[in-house]
């Protein structure tokens, strides 16, 4: 196994993670929710490469605990993304309802 490669997916892991932070600290909930999916597809791929086991063992040993933390915190962030995303699309249809009844009274 290369360990190059590893760390290089681990760094695309940790740059879609800030960039997902950035997008909601500025409330860009659309943005977040896609970056989430993004993200966990990056995640996905990474343990699929370069599962846990004697040869990551200690690349793992170092990462893994401050990335699990941070991961809670993710979840929680890509949730509150969706139910913000659910209420402006709910917005939406309604104000669309409105002005469809208002043209046709």
């Amino acid at each position: 196994m290369n360990l190059s490669n590893l760390e290089k997916s681990w760094q695309q892991i940790l740059v879609s993670t800030q960039t997902l932070e950035q997008s909601a600290a500025q409330e860009d909930w659309p943005l977040v929710a896609e970056l989430a999916a993004s993200r966990h597809q990056l995640i996905t791929q990474h343990f699929k490469l370069y599962p846990v086991g004697p040869n990551t063992a200690e690349f793992y040993q170092k990462h893994l605990s401050s990335f699990l933390i941070k991961e809670e915190q993710l979840q929680k962030l890509a949730i509150e993304a969706r139910k913000a995303s659910m209420k402006a699309s709910i917005k939406f249809n309604t104000n669309k309802k409105a002005v469809s009844a208002y043209r046709e009274a």
